[in-house]
């Protein structure tokens, strides 16, 4: 496959979008495709529970969702961006995470025909959290939260805990 012409391009802050032509043997056709920064998904835990923010509104399903706290990789160091996360979902400060591991040591690609995002996961074990009732909870051997969740990448980070033991 062969790009032959550049329809469209949009650029934003948060991600760009192209429309392409592209020829693969005599056929000729339009692609779109969207180019967008990393994606990181962090499962905390405090004690035996995992801690999640009130939900959210997500504008693209006009709706509120349960979500573990995420957010775009903006930092080179994957953990830079854990922390920082951490600290604007749940509203907390760096004193409060006691470590942070990788779940599935790799990126795992969102959509690879039309998007160039990737997710990473992460467990954050927390400590010291005084205002468990701003949080939702969860004891991390229940299987209400994966009922619960609704968003794919949410629920694929949960499999993915469930699969690795974490200490």
């Amino acid at each position: 496959m062969q790009q032959v012409e550049n329809i469209l391009t949009l650029k934003s802050k948060w991600l760009n979008i192209y429309c392409d032509k592209w020829k693969d043997g005599a056929q000729i056709f339009d692609y779109w495709r969207v180019e967008k920064l990393d994606s990181i998904i962090i499962l905390p835990v405090f004690e035996n529970e995992f801690i999640l923010p009130k939900k959210q509104y997500r504008v693209g399903i006009d709706a509120f969702t349960l979500d573990f706290p995420g957010g775009r990789r903006l930092h080179k160091n994957l953990v830079d961006s854990v922390k920082e996360i951490l600290i604007r979902e749940l509203e907390i400060s760096e004193k409060n995470i006691n470590g942070i591991v990788a779940i599935g040591n790799k990126k795992f690609i969102v959509n690879s025909s039309f998007n160039s995002q990737c997710v990473f996961y992460y467990v954050a074990h927390l400590n010291d959290i005084v205002n468990l009732k701003h949080y939702i909870r969860y004891n991390i051997n229940d299987n209400t939260l994966q009922d619960d969740l609704e968003c794919l990448q949410c629920a694929f980070g949960l499999l993915l805990y469930k699969g690795q033991k974490h200490g």
